[in-house]
């Protein structure tokens, strides 16, 4: 099951007449085949990078993965032509790399939220557990501070 769909890469080619340019070349107003092919390299390379470390759930969730995997094919699918914004699209591609790099190598996290088991709570950036929350748990107990070292008035909750 593809994540993103040809019509995906419609904004980010450059708006319809340049997709048409890299994507329909028989005019004829239908995308073609090639457009199918290069959404599936580029999942297929993604897959490849980081199914071992993040769930394929995780991954179709995921608006960068969507995001990585537009600036991918596009890339395919114009630089197998020769057609297009090539230079803008060769950015794009060696950005989406570097980003999918980094999301394999664990220097940077997907953008999907986990699900809370226990005493969990899920945030956007990982797992935090409720003691560590405003609640009073131990992390946010305000007795540490001395208010009479307060430069200003930092502290007031005003």
């Amino acid at each position: 099951m593809a994540w993103i769909t040809p019509a995906d890469l419609v904004g980010p080619a450059g708006g319809s007449e340049k997709f048409a340019e890299i994507a329909d070349l028989e005019d004829d107003g239908e995308t073609d085949t090639e457009a199918l092919a290069a959404i599936a390299r580029s999942e297929g390379i993604i897959k490849g990078k980081l199914e071992q470390r993040i769930k394929s759930t995780d991954l179709a969730a995921s608006d960068l993965i969507k995001t990585i995997d537009i600036d991918m094919s596009i890339w395919f699918l114009s630089s197998n032509r020769g057609l297009g914004d090539l230079e803008l699209y060769r950015a794009r591609y060696r950005d989406a790399m570097a980003l999918l790099n980094d999301i394999a190598a664990g220097r940077m996290q997907l953008d999907v939220s986990t699900k809370p088991t226990g005493s969990e709570v899920a945030t956007k950036v990982g797992m935090v557990d409720e003691a560590d929350s405003d609640d009073g748990g131990p992390f946010w107990n305000e007795d540490w501070r001395d208010e009479t070292e307060d430069p200003g008035g930092f502290w007031d909750d005003d």
